[in-house]
């Protein structure tokens, strides 16, 4: 197992946890949300394990507050496969009168969003967005340049050995936890599947509107175009339905 990267959120978490009942973390996937959860978590339920998951969904039915106990703060991990449970974290919350009970994680917002709206959880539930780690969090900056002093009218001058190439490399690699400190090819190939398999889909939904799909996958193309530094356009091949025939379409 990888040792623990700390995070930025790190301390906006634990105060939150000092100060709501509640805290939802969201954010993409794979920027780390459930381990870092998992740092603070005194009792960890994860709705995606297969090997409970239907077990503990049928608990959450019968018994919401047997399902929520266990020593705070309780973490759900991928909350949103019971989104009913949002309720009954309120009403627990309210009952036991402390801060600190839960956790929440999901990069996927509930089937039943409207329910949740319905229902506010102000007061009770802090939400703390996540991001990909900053190339500081990763060590690959040394944190000398400031952007609040900068913007503060402030600042000191620093330099460091990061070159065109290694930034190019941190654009298409990402923030992704899992990939820091893996091979290059190792960790790019990760990043073109993460790209196809999130944006693809959806692209294609909306080109699906006027008769075109994507091929092949704007994944792909689009991290070429980034990575490469012989490209200055993303060439993106559009297929008609009605026809074999490519159009080159560039952004």
């Amino acid at each position: 197992m990888k040792r623990y990267i700390p995070r930025l959120v790190d301390d906006i978490l634990r105060f939150k946890l000092r100060s709501s009942g509640t805290v939802w973390i969201r954010g993409p996937k794979w920027c780390g949300k459930s381990t870092t959860a998992e740092q603070f978590a005194r009792t960890v339920i994860r709705m995606q394990d297969e090997g409970s998951k239907e077990q503990n969904i049928a608990l959450a039915k019968m018994s919401p507050a047997e399902f929520l106990r266990g020593e705070a703060p309780v973490l759900i991990d991928e909350w949103q496969v019971i989104p009913f449970i949002w309720n009954q974290i309120r009403t627990e919350v309210d009952r036991r009168d402390e801060f600190g009970q839960f956790l929440l994680t999901g990069s996927k917002q509930p089937d039943e969003a409207e329910d949740v709206d319905k229902h506010s959880g102000t007061g009770r539930i802090a939400s703390l967005m996540m991001r990909p780690m900053s190339l500081f969090e990763s060590g690959e900056s040394n944190g000398i340049v400031s952007l609040e002093s900068l913007f503060g009218g402030g600042g000191t001058p620093g330099r460091c050995d990061t070159t065109l190439r290694d930034y190019a490399f941190y654009t298409a690699r990402g923030g992704w936890p899992i990939s820091i400190g893996l091979d290059e090819d190792v960790v790019l190939e990760q990043a073109v599947g993460y790209v196809e398999g999130i944006i693809d889909p959806q692209m294609n939904q909306l080109l699906a509107l006027d008769g075109t799909t994507l091929d092949p996958p704007l994944g792909m193309t689009s991290f070429h175009s980034v990575s490469s530094p012989f490209l200055t356009k993303m060439h993106v091949p559009v297929r008609d339905r009605s026809s074999s025939r490519y159009s080159p379409t560039f952004l």
